[in-house]
């Protein structure tokens, strides 16, 4: 009896036992979804730049502004809707070889594309291209901020590797920086479904065009984003899009440089991430990597296929950074919000009296498209929000940062 009651006992912990192992198991295997945030970033309203020798603050973008509206896009003091990306200055040699100091509008650089910080010098690089406007050829102009002292250090306009048939940095979407080199990621639409994709490396005094490679056996691909994936090894991760067996796929995979006699070719390593797809956010723009983690940037573009209701749903927010682990799993995403509102300086005269006047300029019923995610330090990431159209207020470019945690 006293046999069979220990038998008894042992056949019921070894039960409970199995009951429990099966439930750790079950809940182990239980999909987690990605948790969602929604953030507001930080705008940082001001900007200051050396305009021969002098320091003035960049202006606004908005019409209705008193202090900016002429063809002066500078000013001594700060206007209520702080600066416009697009009116820094270009300092260049006109026809008759005298200088003259040009708004990057007015050179018709508004397109931006990527950027990246170099982090020891505190310095975050924004491209501005313009692609389509030139006669002679798209250019880039490479724009180098103080993000200390919130001011304009250098603008570079630069060619890409004309040498390879591309003379354009101007279809680039992204940029990283490592060992004291920009480099940026682009490709050139030869035709249908054929593009030319090239990396190249431009020195950290923005001198000389680098070494430039191509990216091997993706013909019909894309780039659309760049960041450094190893240090050490010198490697780097890539967003790719391009045709399979007839459909889009978009995935991300890590890339070296193989140097060779006649030509660089970049080789690609291990394929990361498959990426889903997102019809609430449908297309990638650009990408980052920190703490072993891609930041990958996406957002809603209205097409043949998306109806009413994704638009209705991320309005004022169609912006997205989705996080994944380099097994390809999603582990937070971030929607940013889009801006709701910025000010103008309303000039009013009283008692023959100068005064400006902050007013309000509703942002809400317009869309926003992240360009470009660049992180700093630790959480901090800085990002460039922009406003391709609109007809009341024009384009719109501004700087952000942003805590992801």
């Amino acid at each position: 009896m006293m046999k069979q009651k220990i038998q008894k006992k042992i056949i019921k912990s070894l039960v409970w036992y199995f009951i429990v192992v099966a439930m750790i198991t079950f809940l182990c295997y239980v999909p987690v979804e990605a948790k969602t945030k929604e953030v507001t970033g930080t705008r940082i309203i001001n900007l200051k730049q050396k305009i021969n020798g002098k320091e003035y603050y960049v202006g606004c973008a908005i019409d209705e502004c008193d202090i900016h509206k002429g063809d002066i896009k500078y000013s001594e003091k700060p206007c209520s809707s702080g600066s416009d990306l697009q009116n820094i200055y270009v300092r260049k040699e006109n026809k008759n070889k005298e200088i003259e100091w040009k708004t990057l509008r007015e050179l018709k650089f508004t397109s931006m594309q990527g950027g990246c910080i170099n982090p020891k010098k505190n310095v975050l690089l924004l491209a501005f291209v313009d692609k389509g406007k030139n006669k002679k050829g798209d250019l880039t102009a490479l724009v180098e901020i103080d993000i200390k002292k919130n001011e304009v250090a250098r603008v570079n306009i630069v060619k890409g590797a004309s040498e390879l048939n591309i003379d354009t940095l101007g279809h680039s979407n992204d940029f990283t920086y490592l060992n004291k080199r920009y480099y940026g990621a682009w490709y050139q639409e030869n035709g249908k479904e054929d593009y030319s994709n090239r990396v190249g490396t431009i020195k950290d005094g923005l001198k000389g065009k680098g070494k430039v490679g191509e990216l091997h056996n993706e013909k019909g691909a894309a780039v659309f984003g760049i960041s450094v994936f190893d240090k050490k090894k010198e490697m780097f991760a890539m967003g790719i899009r391009k045709k399979v067996e007839g459909k889009l796929e978009r995935s991300i995979a890590t890339y070296k440089l193989k140097e060779g006699r006649k030509e660089n070719k970049y080789l690609k390593q291990d394929k990361l991430i498959t990426l889903k797809k997102n019809n609430d956010y449908n297309v990638p723009q650009c990408m980052e990597i920190h703490n072993k983690k891609i930041y990958l940037i996406k957002y809603f573009h209205k097409g043949k296929n998306t109806g009413k209701k994704i638009e209705k749903k991320v309005k004022y927010k169609n912006n997205i950074v989705e996080v994944y682990d380099f097994k390809g799993k999603l582990k937070k995403e971030y929607i940013i919000k889009n801006p709701v509102k910025t000010y103008y300086s309303k000039m009013y005269t009283t008692n023959n009296k100068i005064e400006y006047v902050k007013e309000d300029e509703s942002l809400k019923q317009y869309k926003w498209e992240i360009e470009s995610l660049i992180h700093y330090k630790k959480n901090t990431f800085y990002y460039t929000m922009y406003k391709p159209s609109g007809k009341k207020i024009g384009k719109q470019a501004y700087l952000y940062k942003v805590n992801l945690k």
